[in-house]
């Protein structure tokens, strides 16, 4: 080789001395090299990356979300969890005093662990009670509270409800209203007697317009029956004022005390309804 022969360089340099990538048209198109692959290996214009967990875009450019191809892909574990859950309560079939049933598979977990504990195994029975004094340690935390929260409900709705009366301003609507929460000292639940929200409060308001509407029908029916001159018109009169009167107690009867009113002009003729007759829900009293 002559002193005049230059070697070979795939990687020419530029002025500074580093490598630099071959000028684009210069070169022969079916050439393979550094920075330019086969032909049929270059990236087509418009043909999306294939490497999906590469590098984002340019900022501004929205990419589209791929979905996981497998669990290995999941990197948050929601897969997972989906599988878990369908697994856990996937129907399965088990046989129980020589009767065959279906039930979802943490049920039958759990029921085996508890028959395994009866029979005698002590890790089985340490298992299932662990977890029931758990359950309902975790329970009795989640309604001591909730009642926590229902007694500070009602104790700051009833001062603003007493402030307003102090100004002689219209009271607050309050849903529910302090007064509809109601707690039975035996068992400890708390009964809401009354609508919970304001889409409930406007079909309670319409049962009460209704129970008013036939407190009206009565005492007109019974006016017109006490003008009635005739047997046949007490007679007719006296049937309004009795329909008019169950439609009263039907309405009144199923509301809790608070909403309850006491009917005017009632009938004491035979047939006719009388307080409490109508009764269909048990409210608290």
């Amino acid at each position: 080789m002559s002193d005049n022969t230059q070697p070979t360089n795939p990687r020419p340099n530029d002025s500074s001395g580093s490598p630099r990538a071959p000028e684009a048209g210069t070169d022969d198109p079916k050439r393979v090299g550094y920075g330019q692959p086969p032909v049929e290996h270059q990236f087509k214009k418009g043909e999306p990356t294939r490497n999906p967990w590469g590098r984002g875009g340019k900022p501004g450019k929205s990419r589209k979300l791929i979905k996981p191809r497998s669990v290995g892909d999941d990197f948050t574990g929601e897969l997972i969890k989906a599988i878990v859950m369908d697994e856990a309560y996937r129907p399965v079939d088990v046989r129980e005093g020589g009767k065959r049933m279906t039930m979802p598979s943490v049920r039958a977990i759990v029921r085996g662990q508890v028959v395994a504990g009866l029979k005698g195994n002590r890790l089985a029975a340490k298992i299932v009670m662990e977890t029931v004094k758990a359950i309902e340690t975790e329970r009795c935390e989640e309604h001591t509270q909730y009642l926590r929260d229902i007694e500070k409900y009602k104790r700051n709705a009833k001062q603003m409800i007493a402030r307003a009366r102090l100004r002689g301003e219209p009271e607050p609507e309050m849903v529910p209203h302090p007064d509809d929460l109601i707690k039975s000292d035996s068992t400890g639940v708390v009964v809401i007697a009354g609508p919970i929200n304001h889409r409930e409060k406007v079909i309670w308001d319409k049962h009460q317009e209704r129970r008013d509407l036939a407190q009206q029908e009565v005492s007109f029916c019974a006016g017109e029956y006490r003008k009635a001159k005739t047997p046949n018109a007490k007679a007719r009169w006296l049937d309004f004022w009795l329909y008019a009167q169950e439609a009263f107690d039907l309405e009144n009867d199923n509301l809790p005390v608070r909403y309850r009113r006491k009917l005017e002009d009632r009938s004491t003729a035979e047939g006719a309804t009388r307080p409490g007759s109508k009764k269909i829900i048990a409210w608290p009293e």
